[in-house]
């Protein structure tokens, strides 16, 4: 398996036992949701490898998780009736950053948390992107 697939699937299932959360899916660059989707989309961006002895690869690389919620956050406007007084989601964030900060896999080492943005859209879209950043390795005589 090659380092981004695996990447993407221990990502996901990571993230699955989060209730909150309806879609996880790969960011294909076509952001076009149902309403009142609660969306994570994992981007694997650029590799940077580096050749090793014995055809062994080393790269850097960043993966994106942006959620995404369309419509806002359920009854959360001024006098916010939900239980966290409307910080839904802050509280997912910090959940999803609690699931993926540490995790690693066989061709990767630790995700770690290198950055948070908030994502500004005209539309009624809330988005935040976390990064994390990782090395990942490969063995190019392996690779089918």
């Amino acid at each position: 398996m090659t380092p981004r697939k695996e990447l993407y699937i221990v990502i996901k299932n990571a993230l699955t036992p989060i209730n909150a959360i309806e879609l996880i899916d790969l960011h294909r660059n076509k952001l076009k949701l149902p309403e009142l989707f609660t969306a994570v989309f994992i981007k694997i961006n650029q590799i940077e490898w580096q050749n090793m002895t014995n055809q062994n690869q080393e790269g850097k690389c960043s993966v994106a998780l942006t959620l995404i919620c369309q419509e806002g956050w359920a009854n959360q406007f001024n006098n916010t009736t939900d239980a966290n007084d409307g910080l839904s989601e802050i509280e997912l964030l910090d959940t999803i950053i609690a699931k993926i900060n540490g995790l690693h896999g066989n061709s990767f080492t630790d995700l770690q948390l290198a950055s948070e943005a908030d994502n500004e859209d005209e539309t009624n879209t809330t988005s935040y992107t976390l990064t994390f950043e990782c090395l990942v390795y490969r063995n190019l005589k392996s690779i089918n």
